[in-house]
């Protein structure tokens, strides 16, 4: 099963959600397993790939996150770079080790963290805090 454009809305806990689309998304109901691919679209050089790599790790890891807590199901994730035509593959222990130093910082951290250059890229990842009354509070 095939997904453009998911948007997903994840319950972090009692007082956040993420919220984020993925460009990407490969359900194999077989294997009961995701795969998620986000498009960059940087003017970037071949030498400077893993330059890319890194600054999306944050992103990709949150993605990776919110879609294996909202399924239950195993998930790989990548991004692919259009402009080099480079297909670039996370592992799950560096996306899991990315979280785990996510998860700890404060809402406002978590979204700068997330957050991608919307010069660079369309799409961004959101941070919502819960009010007291469940509404979503602005981030």
């Amino acid at each position: 099963m095939v997904h453009t454009e998911m948007p997903f809305l994840w319950r972090m806990n009692n007082s956040g959600c993420l919220e984020g689309v993925v460009d990407l998304a490969l359900f194999e109901s077989v294997a009961k397993k995701w795969f998620i691919v986000d498009w960059k679209t940087n003017e970037i050089t071949p030498g400077k790939i893993e330059k890319l790599r890194a600054h999306y790790l944050p992103q990709i890891a949150a993605y990776w996150k919110a879609i294996r807590e909202m399924t239950g199901m195993e998930v790989e994730a990548a991004i692919y770079s259009t402009c080099t035509a480079a297909f670039l593959l996370y592992k799950p222990q560096e996306l899991l080790a990315e979280w785990e130093r996510l998860k700890v910082l404060s809402p406002r951290e978590l979204a700068a963290q997330i957050a991608v250059d919307q010069e660079s890229s369309p799409e961004q990842l959101e941070f919502s805090e819960f009010s007291d009354s469940g509404e979503i509070a602005a981030p």
